[in-house]
């Protein structure tokens, strides 16, 4: 059985996005951004949240009070569930309110520091972790930034952007008017010819070939029996534990031969 001390919360966006080296020309931020960050998180975040945003050394244990001490903000702790909505929130809002002990920050940190320091902490953050964050919390206003950058998989890669002429994007222009803010995945074909599988926030919709016709609900191949949209949605989780790095993980090992693994979340705070 593999533990596994965090919730998955997730909001998916329409690109396709290939891995790369971890730098600021790969994400939404910019080096100056970066810059400002590390100088303002060194000044208010530093003392509570550790130099290069490691945490506390204990930071899994609770106090005397039933508190916990300041997570770690480099990719080691739940900081990489949160939508940009939320990280923002948090820092102008602080956590004294919840129960925590963060203060509030919306006096001292304008916007443009407050998303400065958020780049900071994700420029530690890797590759694999940035991406599970960004294919599903990067705001829609962000996306057009990312478009223009590529992420590599690998070093023979090429990277993938859906543009806007393309067809994936003309069958899904109702469905995006519909649902505007709502994050539209590229369509994916499915057994039947005229007919697209669509990821719609953390949900999949199916749509006609010209995109005016939705549908709601699984596709089940009744000659083999398979829920073939359930089966996509399971690739979407096995994707997701993937992401979670062995050192956040305690693991139970089986006994003799492995034959299946279970994994248990939890979020302590």
């Amino acid at each position: 059985m593999k533990h596994k001390t965090k919730n998955i919360s997730v909001i998916g966006f329409m690109l396709v996005l290939l891995m790369s080296t971890a730098n600021a020309s790969s994400r939404w931020y910019s080096d100056e951004q970066i810059q400002q960050g590390k100088k303002l998180f060194t000044e208010n975040c530093q003392t509570c949240h550790g130099e290069n945003a490691k945490g506390t050394k204990d930071w899994k244990q609770a106090d005397k009070d039933g508190k916990y001490p300041p997570p770690p903000l480099n990719g080691n702790a739940h900081a990489w569930h949160h939508s940009m909505g939320v990280l923002r929130r948090t820092i102008r809002e602080g956590g004294i309110s919840l129960g925590g002990s963060m203060p509030s920050f919306k006096e001292k940190l304008d916007d443009k520091q407050v998303d400065a320091v958020i780049s900071y902490f994700q420029s530690q953050w890797n590759d694999k972790i940035y991406q599970g964050w960004a294919e599903r919390n990067l705001p829609k206003k962000q996306k057009a930034l990312l478009t223009k950058k590529s992420l590599q998989n690998s070093k023979d890669a090429k990277p993938v952007a859906i543009e806007k002429n393309d067809s994936s994007s003309r069958i899904t222009t109702l469905l995006e008017k519909m649902v505007a803010g709502t994050p539209i995945g590229k369509p994916e074909k499915t057994p039947l010819s005229n007919l697209f599988q669509v990821k719609l926030g953390n949900d999949y919709v199916y749509l006609s070939a010209d995109g005016r016709y939705l549908f709601s609900g699984n596709m089940i191949d009744l000659k083999t029996q398979k829920n073939l949209s359930g089966e996509r949605k399971a690739k979407d989780i096995r994707a997701l534990i993937a992401a979670f790095p062995d050192k956040n993980k305690i693991t139970f090992a089986a006994e003799g031969e492995e034959k299946a693994t279970i994994s248990v979340f939890t979020d302590t705070s």
